[in-house]
Order: C-alpha cells, then structure tokens, then sequence
C-alpha cells in the first residue's frame, strides 16, 4: 500500500482526531480552506440530515459532516486501495463516536465499495434529509468534462424531495449550469482552481 499520511479534524466532537490520506490523495483531497467554507455554508440544516460523499476517497467529508452534526453519513469509494484507507478511518471514527456518544449497534458512519453511479441512487432510496457533496476525479488530459456531465445526469436522477442541498466541488475551469434537473444553482464560491458550487430545490 502507498505511504499513508495524516489530516486533523479541526472542529466539532471529533476534533484533534487523526484521519489517514494516501500519499496519491493529498493533491486531490479538499483542502482545509474549503472544507471549512462548506461546513460554515452548512453547519445549521447539518443537525438531523444524512450525509453523502460520492467519490469519497479517505472519507474525510463525511467524517467530519458527523463531527460537525450530521445524524449519519456515507461514503463511496471505488478504488481498492482507497477504499481500504477509508473503511479503516470510518471503522475507527465509529469506535470513536460509540465511546463519545455511548451508542450501540449503531454505524453512524458508512463506507461503500464500489460506483458511485450505482451506489448513490440506493442510498439515496433508503434515506431522508440528504446534503449531498460530490468532489468527482479528473484528468484534464482525458477531458475532466466528460466526468462532470456524468455527474450532473446522476445528480438530476434523484428524487428531490429527499434531498436538501447538493454541493459539488469542482475545477473552477469547469462552468456548471444553473440548472441540475430541478435543482437551481443558489451560491458558488472560488477557491483559486477550485470551485463550490451549491444546488437546492427553490
């Protein structure tokens, strides 16, 4: 396995507790600046909601969507090695959270091996409340495009009354649309080549 390295939860009942990152995902993992833009974005209509992080990677987004206040939340990861980091950082988080908040047989946190485009819609049939977060993998030489129209088309698939916010973080090159399905674009914010982008049901 790649050398594995270390993120630190900077807030909520989690915080000062370690998360591993493969060494290939720290270019690629949501920079501290913009995750703590999307959780002060988010941190009221948290409580009581189910977090889903498509392309999940390490789990970070989820991990701390629990620390910040979320009921539940899943993640999604379809590369085994990934995969294999972030059920580690999720099974060790919930022992964490079983000694934190003295629940039992209970998974606050979920990790989920396989495609996104697959797993999402179950997920999404079998819950409520939803804020969605989608940081899809790209490579510019293979045309990044491509894989934000895949996305858009599974975003605009979901029923929409079982989510409350979709969020997507993307290469700020990437122009999305004011329109997601019946989701409208309500509030975008720049992080030099990356870019949040929030959709809602108006």
């Amino acid at each position: 396995m790649q050398n594995k390295h270390f993120i630190l939860i900077t807030s909520g009942i989690l915080k000062g507790r370690k998360i591993s990152v493969l060494s290939s995902q720290i270019t690629r993992s949501t920079k501290a600046r913009v995750a703590d833009s999307f959780f002060n974005s988010v941190r009221q209509i948290l409580k009581n909601s189910v977090f889903i992080e498509l392309f999940g990677g390490s789990g970070l987004m989820a991990i701390r969507a629990v620390s910040e206040g979320a009921n539940t939340a899943h993640a999604i990861e379809c590369d085994k090695s990934s995969f294999e980091v972030l059920n580690e950082n999720i099974n060790k988080t919930n022992q964490a959270l079983e000694q934190i908040l003295k629940f039992q047989n209970f998974k606050i946190l979920n990790a989920h091996f396989g495609d996104t485009f697959i797993l999402t819609p179950k997920i999404v049939a079998n819950n409520e409340n939803i804020i969605l977060y989608a940081d899809p993998p790209f490579d510019i030489r293979q045309g990044f495009i491509k894989i934000y129209d895949a996305c858009q088309r599974l975003l605009a698939s979901l029923p929409k009354d079982k989510i409350k916010l979709i969020c997507i973080e993307h290469l700020s090159a990437a122009k999305l649309p004011e329109n997601i399905g019946e989701f409208a674009l309500i509030k975008q914010k720049a992080f030099g080549n990356s870019t949040l982008s929030y959709y809602k049901i108006l």
